[in-house]
């Protein structure tokens, strides 16, 4: 997925902007060729895979409701002009010019849900073409079945919670902590240290390297002088936000 990291940088931007008929071109177009990739002798793209081949077997996207299920709506095809207001994932109509009523934010963001997904389903390719670990013995199971219900009911028991940090605090929680280190480093330039928050999909992991490259090519022509945290918006149990005030080139 790295070699794609710069354009999905710029889908999540279009996203971000309101652009979703972009972030969907983009999106698509990047999850065919990063399946390509995965069998450099066929280059079987997503769109030519059926989707009972679409099953990630130790994964959410395995689900009966997962992938493979979702992967029908890939595969339909669309051979006429459509105005229809579209809210599916249907590639190929989209693809090819025929449905041209789907710039909005639910078919943007089921895209992006689909690109986690597929990228879910090429780890569990992986991890499953590798020698699988002995069944553990029933105490071990067991175990570990008590430790997921535990962790379930801490997350429904979990609500929405918000934190403003003091000026020039210290402490911050973890998030918060993390935004800190992220704004010194850019501020500081240590391209490095900035490249290390990138977000990659799938596997191998970049080196250090290319990520302080990329990190140097997105940011360098912002020159950060100032910032202050002004929020951290914990949304989900697993997604938090951090709102910060920005002062770049000279303006905030």
């Amino acid at each position: 997925m790295r070699p794609r990291l710069r354009l999905l940088q710029k889908a999540l931007t279009d996203y971000e902007g309101g652009h979703y008929y972009s972030t969907a071109l983009v999106v698509f177009s990047m999850m065919d060729g990063f399946v390509k990739d995965l069998d450099r002798a066929t280059r079987q793209g997503l769109h030519t895979r059926p989707a009972e081949d679409m099953v990630a077997w130790d994964s959410v996207a395995g689900h009966h409701l997962g992938l493979s299920h979702a992967h029908q709506s890939f595969l339909k095809g669309f051979y006429k002009t459509d105005e229809t207001r579209v809210t599916e994932l249907f590639r190929n109509g989209i693809m090819h010019g025929t449905l041209v009523n789907f710039d909005n934010d639910v078919v943007a963001t089921k895209a992006w849900n689909r690109l986690f997904a597929v990228a879910d389903w090429a780890d569990s390719r992986e991890r499953r073409a590798k020698s699988v670990d002995p069944t553990p013995p029933p105490r071990v199971s067991l175990r570990q079945w008590k430790d997921v219900q535990a962790r379930e009911s801490r997350i429904e028991e979990w609500e929405p919670y918000e934190h403003e940090p003091e000026p020039n605090a210290e402490e911050l929680p973890e998030v918060g902590q993390t935004s800190r280190y992220f704004l010194k480093n850019w501020e500081k330039q240590r391209w490095g240290l900035v490249g290390k928050h990138f977000m990659e999909l799938g596997s191998p992991q970049s080196a250090g390297g290319k990520l302080a490259v990329l990190a140097k090519e997105l940011y360098e022509e912002l020159e950060l002088s100032a910032w202050t945290i002004l929020r951290v918006r914990h949304v989900a149990a697993a997604v938090a936000h951090t709102d910060v005030e920005l002062f770049v080139n000279g303006a905030m």
